[in-house]
């Protein structure tokens, strides 16, 4: 979707590019799912663009991210696509954000 501008599941033509997708923070995050929790009035909630990773901070009172995250959603049906942009500049740590390397397929199998 995000190169072509057509859905791959129903061939709609119009997609939606959404540049930054919101991350909600806060009451609204770990809400509870009782009946009485529902009763409760809501704190208004937070949003922060929504970020692929958790990586190392250099601050251990914060939390840094990495890895803006995109959208691009179908007009039609809904399907949805996420991109991180700049997946390169991600750090690999081996613990926050591990790399897995897959084997290239035998072209003649």
């Amino acid at each position: 979707m995000r190169d072509k501008h057509i859905c791959p599941k129903c061939q709609h033509n119009e997609v939606l590019h959404i540049e930054q997708v919101a991350d909600v923070l806060g009451d609204w995050a770990d809400r509870e799912t009782t009946d009485r929790a529902r009763e409760r009035p809501r704190q208004e909630a937070q949003s922060r663009a929504f970020r692929i990773a958790r990586v190392p901070s250099t601050s251990p009172a914060e939390t840094a991210t990495a890895g803006l995250v995109q959208a691009y959603v179908c007009r039609a049906c809904g399907y949805s696509e996420l991109y991180t942009t700049d997946p390169a500049k991600i750090p690999v740590d081996g613990t926050l954000v591990t790399l897995l390397k897959g084997r290239h397929a035998d072209p003649y199998r």
